[in-house]
């Protein structure tokens, strides 16, 4: 993996890596409401945030996703988020 950088308002403090790494993996839950879900890939559950997912698309438990991982002061999460087709 490459560096970590930091995007974005420090408040958040999202840690991206300069060399991201792309994964694939299943929706296992996703709560409309409240705007996050996990995706499971290889064993690891990612953290999903709506603000991560391509605009007119909703994620579903089970729908087959291409993402990238970010790091934040909380652990991996899934970043630019959308469907396989």
């Amino acid at each position: 993996m490459g560096e970590f950088v930091l995007v974005g308002d420090v408040s958040g403090k999202v840690y991206r890596i300069n060399e991201p790494y792309h994964l694939q993996g299943i929706v296992i839950s996703f709560d409309h409401e409240r705007g996050y879900g996990f995706i499971s890939s290889g064993g690891i559950n990612y953290f999903l945030h709506s603000s991560e997912v391509v605009p007119t698309w909703v994620p579903l438990p089970g729908n087959k996703v291409d993402f990238y991982v970010a790091e934040t002061k909380e652990g991996q999460r899934a970043c630019f988020v959308k469907p396989v087709d």
